[in-house]
Formats: C-alpha cells, sequence, structure tokens
C-alpha cells in the first residue's frame, strides 16, 4: 500500500527528469544548428576577403588556420630588430691593412 502512495511522487520527479532531458536536448540542437549556420556563413565570406577571419568549427573544434600554408593567407612582418649579437665594446679592434 505505502508503495502506491508514493507512486504519484516518484511519477512527477520522473517525469520532471524527462522534460530537463528533452529541454536540454532541444536547446542543444537548436545551438549547434546556429553555431553551424555562422560557422558556414563566416567560411564563405572569407572566400572574399583579404584578411581572413578565424572561424573555430562547431562539430569538431578546428580553425580554419590550423591546416592552411602560412605563405598563402597569412602574411608575416617583423615590428622589432633582433638584438646584436655583440656590442661595439666587445673584444678589441683589429684594424685591417691591404697590402
Amino acid at each position: 500500500m505505502y508503495v502506491f502512495g508514493c507512486l504519484p511522487f516518484v511519477l512527477i520527479f520522473f517525469g520532471l527528469i524527462a522534460v530537463v532531458f528533452v529541454v536540454n536536448t532541444v536547446l542543444r540542437l537548436i545551438n549547434g544548428t546556429g553555431a553551424g549556420a555562422v560557422y558556414l556563413w563566416e567560411s564563405f565570406c572569407n572566400l572574399f576577403r583579404k584578411e581572413k577571419k578565424e572561424v573555430i568549427n562547431p562539430f569538431n573544434g578546428e580553425s580554419n588556420f590550423d591546416h592552411i600554408r602560412q605563405a598563402d593567407d597569412i602574411s608575416y612582418s617583423p615590428t622589432e630588430q633582433r638584438p646584436k649579437r655583440y656590442e661595439p665594446t666587445d673584444g678589441e679592434i683589429i684594424e685591417f691593412e691591404e697590402l
């Protein structure tokens, strides 16, 4: 008899768990669809951009800059000069004479 008295509470508990599971699944599906649409749109726009924008694939987490040759799409220009290896005061000065 006590089991039948607790049955409504058990049904309500499992019903709430089922509702939370369904809502979570629907929200993840909507979020994944939106992230996929943004990824596809940004990847399409990168075909026409001079400076490419980094786009993260929502399905596997990889960047669009992971597997490209750097010489093709990304240019590098150093912003600072490398430090000199020797200072002018290091060592002795040797004057050479032409023979």
